[in-house]
């Protein structure tokens, strides 16, 4: 036997839990706006806070979990070509794992749209299981909603810091991500939620500039912020490795990579039309001594071998008042 439900069979904990006002303040913590609210409401509704079992999460946590972790290995090849199966494996569980869900909707402050029975209402506090199954199902009610690149672009702008804190971690780590962790722990501030609004590229849009980011991308913005919303084109290019596997089989450095990609915007901007281009490159760090040819931490592309050398700078003549009479 088959029974149908529709989602007015849902129950919710309180009168205007599932508001329009608060499904679209949701939405924003979550910076992606639904064309299909059932399926947010479906997502945010616990089975303690459903007529039937059917009418749950239950069902897009599970396609949800599916998603996150092909999303996170997909990542992890590509962004780690020079680490091992079982380096990938560690890395996955830890970045996928329930305590890292849970942690990314409790900064999002989920909690407060959850739909749940009166019994689990009544307790202070949300368990941590819950909420790591509320960010699985959000993840596949976007994923149907909007499709693959909506899914991807949440949890990479929701875990990419993650995966890069792990990764580094794994690999014995280094001062920049024991930095961030303490920052974490210490809870710095972040850039505030209303002070986004007012960032320079989406001042730039308002005015009718093509705005576009290719390059290095460290921002420490609210859990959730989408950076890729700020720019009419944005892709995080970062040094890990410097040099990046393409699909033709050749190696490329990431350098080079930033530089095409802000020719290619630069070259499809109509003349009528003001634009803005942030291109930031990787600078050379201390731990990048890995040289080893096609795959090392080399820290400049070959196109710029030969341009610099080793020059011995004479002492000033600080006694040469032509020295500051040229000033």
């Amino acid at each position: 036997m088959v029974v149908w439900y529709s989602m007015s069979d849902v129950l919710p904990v309180a009168a205007g839990a599932t508001s329009a006002e608060a499904l679209e303040r949701c939405e924003e913590r979550l910076g992606y706006r639904f064309n299909d609210r059932s399926l947010l409401t479906a997502a945010l509704t616990h089975a303690s806070g459903a007529q039937h079992r059917l009418l749950s999460n239950e069902r897009l946590e599970f396609l949800g979990d599916a998603i996150l972790g092909a999303v996170v290995c997909e990542v992890l090849f590509h962004r780690y070509p020079e680490y091992l199966e079982g380096d990938l494996t560690r890395i996955k569980s830890v970045v996928v794992s329930r305590r890292t869900c849970a942690k990314i909707s409790k900064s999002l402050e989920l909690q407060e749209f959850l739909i749940l029975g009166k019994g689990m209402a009544t307790s202070p506090t949300v368990p941590p299981s819950l909420l790591a199954d509320v960010f699985e199902s959000l993840l596949a009610a976007i994923y149907l909603d909007g499709g693959s690149q909506a899914a991807r672009d949440f949890i990479i702008g929701n875990m990419g810091p993650e995966i890069d804190d792990v990764a580094a971690d794994s690999h014995g780590g280094n001062f920049k991500s024991l930095l961030q962790q303490h920052a974490q722990r210490e809870d710095i501030p972040t850039v505030r939620p209303e002070s986004l609004a007012t960032l320079y590229p989406l001042e730039l849009r308002r005015a009718g500039y093509r705005t576009a980011h290719f390059g290095k991308w460290h921002f420490r913005a609210p859990a959730g912020f989408q950076p890729a919303s700020q720019y009419d084109e944005f892709e995080a290019i970062g040094r890990n490795p410097y040099f990046r596997p393409l699909p033709d089989g050749t190696r490329r450095h990431e350098t080079d990579l930033v530089a095409d990609r802000g020719i290619a915007f630069l070259r499809a901007q109509p003349k009528n039309r003001p634009f803005a281009l942030n291109l930031w490159f990787n600078a050379a760090h201390a731990e990048d001594n890995d040289r080893r040819p096609g795959s090392g931490h080399y820290p400049w592309p070959p196109s710029v071998d030969g341009l610099y050398e080793d020059r011995a700078i004479p002492p000033p003549r600080l006694s040469d008042s032509g020295l500051y009479e040229a000033h």
